[in-house]
């Protein structure tokens, strides 16, 4: 299985445009939906969002 990337949304918006950006800040107001970034971790170009409701994580029991 390959890592993901887990980059976050609102993390990519403050390092775009700072935390006191309007573009930061609207990711506080009602109806904004984080997301992670979901490409193979290392990935060229930018990142791709997923919303963090749409994920879902499955574990297995290890092999011995």
């Amino acid at each position: 299985m390959t890592p993901h990337c887990w980059h976050g949304r609102i993390q990519d918006i403050e390092e775009r445009f700072g935390s006191n950006s309007a573009e930061y800040l609207a990711t506080f107001a009602e109806g904004f939906m984080d997301g992670s970034c979901m490409l193979e971790d290392g990935h060229d170009g930018p990142h791709e969002f997923v919303d963090d409701d749409k994920i879902g994580v499955t574990f297995e029991e290890a092999e011995k």
